[in-house]
């Protein structure tokens, strides 16, 4: 119960956890809660210590699009405004927060090759180093608006914009 009234980002599964996130509306919680959690599970009163099913709670740290993003033991959350966070996903401690950039982001942050795929509507693909300090390596223009999270494949890395199809490879 409870959070943002449009919840779209999908809950994410990790370990013994799951992360939900949503930011419309009143609230944008970003909440990790005990896989073990069964019910109806309170949503936590401001300034209130949540329920024992969750493992951790941030009342104003949600997205509202885009899902969460576990890669190499850390979570990443990428908000619309390309305000992009790392928390420590046991935790719920933040390790940095930064803005990739004044675009808006609609689609979910992956991941691989230890690096993160951030991409921007307006179709710029933003490639940052995953890990515990804020690197961006490079930026890619796709020529066209993105909205669509990109696909991960073996070898392979697919981006759509809106009237293109482009699979990046070896």
């Amino acid at each position: 119960a409870g959070g943002g009234d449009i919840p779209v980002p999908a809950p994410i599964v990790w370990k013994d956890l799951i992360f939900f996130n949503s930011a419309h509306g009143r609230y944008a919680p970003l909440m990790a809660v005990n896989n073990s959690a069964s019910g109806k599970i309170p949503y936590p009163k401001r300034n209130a210590e949540p329920a024992d099913e969750f493992a951790w709670f941030h009342e104003r740290e949600g997205a509202y699009m885009s899902s969460v993003l576990v890669y190499d033991s850390l979570l990443y959350r990428l908000r619309w405004n390309g305000n992009l966070s790392c928390f420590d996903p046991r935790t719920g401690e933040m390790i940095y927060s930064e803005h990739v950039k004044n675009y808006s982001f609609i689609a979910s942050p992956v991941a691989s090759g230890g690096k993160l795929y951030l991409v921007a509507e307006e179709g710029i693909v933003h490639i940052v180093k995953a890990g515990k300090e804020y690197k961006e390596i490079m930026r890619i223009p796709l020529g066209g608006v993105s909205l669509v999270t990109p696909g991960i494949a073996e070898d392979m890395i697919i981006f759509r914009t809106a009237d293109r199809l482009i699979g990046v490879g070896r």
